[in-house]
């Protein structure tokens, strides 16, 4: 765990005032990754990950020993899913998405109107994907990726404009970028 002023430094680096809950540590990280992204200030991405895992890291010790503590372990709904993080992530690009996980495959449909370009999306998904740690959103075992452009005016969210697929986009880890001594 980090010593307090690392931990610190650590909540002023995602904009957070210290006891923040793990969600909202997730909101603000994808939310500041999102800027950056669009930024084109991707090296500045590794740094607001470590952020995010040193405080969630803590957040978890703590709430180990508070659970301890009080014999009474932590409720599920306290931890955001996921796929529902996996959401907010891509929702912090503006895209308003449905996910789901069947086996395999990944499906995100994404509210877009009839002028949306597809490759655009698509592009937007698989970048955002190919910089990620898949296994924080439970993505090990995913293979393809589809993607459906739902109709953002229909009444219904389900009217299916285009779709695309394609292999999940993994990446591959030295043996330095698994023990964490490689930074980008």
């Amino acid at each position: 765990m980090a010593p307090a002023n690392e931990l610190s430094a650590y909540y002023r680096q995602l904009h957070l005032q210290t006891g923040a809950t793990s969600q909202t540590v997730d909101e603000a990280y994808f939310k500041l990754r999102a800027q950056k992204i669009r930024e084109n200030a991707r090296q500045d991405l590794a740094a607001l990950k470590i952020a995010r895992d040193q405080i969630k890291a803590h957040l978890q010790t703590i709430g180990h020993q508070s659970a301890i503590a009080s014999d009474v372990s932590p409720s599920a709904d306290s931890e955001m899913t996921p796929i529902a993080a996996l959401g907010t992530a891509l929702k912090q690009l503006g895209l308003t998405t449905q996910i789901r996980l069947q086996e395999k495959t990944l499906h995100v449909g994404i509210r877009v109107d009839a002028a949306t370009d597809p490759g655009v999306i698509k592009g937007q998904v698989y970048q955002f994907l190919s910089g990620e740690n898949l296994g924080t959103y439970g993505l090990d075992a995913v293979e393809t990726v589809r993607l459906y452009g739902l109709d953002k005016n229909s009444k219904t969210s389900r009217q299916v404009i285009w779709k695309k697929a394609f292999p999940l986009p993994r990446l591959h880890l030295t043996e330095a970028d698994a023990q964490g001594k490689r930074i980008l």
